[in-house]
């Protein structure tokens, strides 16, 4: 199954029997849109009254003349849509047709994927697909606009908690676990043998009576159970250091991502098995009027063609806030999906995101969650 994502939520599946525009609200999915080979578009009541398309819920393919893709000016984005036949037009005033939209004022970004969108559904509906690529001074703006953007970006490296993210030659960037993971981690597991240890021989000899018998008398027992304890904890933690994936290297020229432990591959993805990089932000408490909101939780996530998600790295509270986009307060207390881009990167694990995704080529995303109360300040 091959899903790409757009704009509000929507997404686009397609397989060879179907194309279809999904959007996902509530925790749910709902089909808006679906395209069979030989049979007319179909869509839902609402999806077709806001679009002025026929109450029917079908759409014959004699009525579209062809599949659009094109860069608006307006709005700095790609849109996917259908050109209408005139007769349609006439009646609902306009031979256009919007079905989706991504966010893309760098031009390229998102070209290729929404490209395949709008190509997939071409085939299905047996019409021509053309793209109207934006014109040359907005390639130039754009061009600039870009550079500056990535000017802006924190250079390489960038330290996420136990991460770091560097590019130590050209072409290869790399996500590395600090030695300081595996050191802490193996004295917390000596701690624990040593805590069994002591738990076990103490019980023991309690038992045996070679010290003082203890009140009550289950406490040999319980320390006997604790000194298991321990030391299942302790082995668990072993295991977890000499299995745990501690680099991660990501190809430009081939374009794959793989994650080596122990001088072993432990998987590998190319970009043709990502849908994009998301970096996943739980948001809490709110400062400044409710414009801003602390960074409480990261992730990094691959988000995969086949609707699942590769896990990167995580951390904890950061000192980082994530602002509202032109003082919009409302938007930092809902949970949403949105196109990440390097003008808007506030955190270094969005940067990290975005430096992942160019290398791959792939899109990224900032997954927004939220919680927490608004400070007084």
């Amino acid at each position: 199954m091959e899903r790409i994502s757009a704009a509000r939520n929507l997404s686009i599946e397609n397989q060879p029997e179907y194309w279809r525009l999904i959007v996902n609200g509530g925790g749910s999915e709902r089909i808006l849109v679906e395209a069979r080979p030989g049979e007319p578009l179909r869509y839902v009541t609402t999806f077709g009254a806001q679009r002025r398309l026929p109450a029917s819920g079908i759409l014959p393919v004699e009525n579209v003349e062809r599949v659009v893709l094109g860069w608006s000016r307006q709005d700095e984005a790609w849109h996917l849509g259908l050109l209408l036949s005139d007769d349609l037009a006439q009646t609902r005033g306009s031979r256009w047709c919007g079905l989706a939209f991504w966010p893309d004022p760098e031009l390229d970004l998102y070209r290729d994927i929404a490209g395949q969108a709008g190509q997939t559904l071409a085939q299905k509906l047996a019409r021509p697909f053309t793209i109207v690529p934006p014109p040359a001074a907005a390639r130039h703006e754009g061009a600039a606009a870009e550079a500056s953007a990535a000017a802006a970006l924190p250079a390489l490296p960038i330290t996420l908690h136990e991460w770091t993210l560097s590019c130590p030659r050209e072409g290869l960037l790399v996500l590395a676990l600090g030695a300081r993971w595996g050191r802490a981690r193996l004295l917390r597991a000596l701690w624990f043998l040593f805590l069994s240890a002591v738990f076990l021989v103490l019980s023991i000899r309690s038992l045996e009576g070679i010290i003082a018998p203890t009140q009550p008398a289950f406490l040999p027992y319980l320390g006997i159970a604790s000194a298991v304890f321990l030391l299942g904890a302790s082995l668990r933690l072993i295991v977890t250091i000499l299995t745990r994936e501690r680099r991660i290297e990501i190809d430009t020229a081939s374009r794959t991502i793989r994650a080596v432990s122990g001088g072993r591959t432990r998987w590998m993805l190319t970009a043709d098995d990502l849908r994009g990089v998301y970096a996943s932000h739980s948001l809490g408490k709110s400062r400044h009027n409710g414009q801003q909101r602390a960074v409480q939780y990261g992730e990094l996530n691959l988000a995969l063609k086949d609707g699942d998600f590769r896990w990167l790295l995580q951390h904890g509270p950061t000192d980082e806030f994530i602002a509202a986009p032109d003082g919009d307060a409302q938007s930092l207390k809902t949970e949403r999906v949105i196109a990440l881009t390097p003008a808007a990167a506030q955190t270094l694990l969005q940067a990290a995101a975005l430096h992942i995704a160019k290398a791959l080529g792939v899109p990224a995303y900032f997954d927004q969650r939220t919680s927490g109360k608004t400070l007084p300040f």
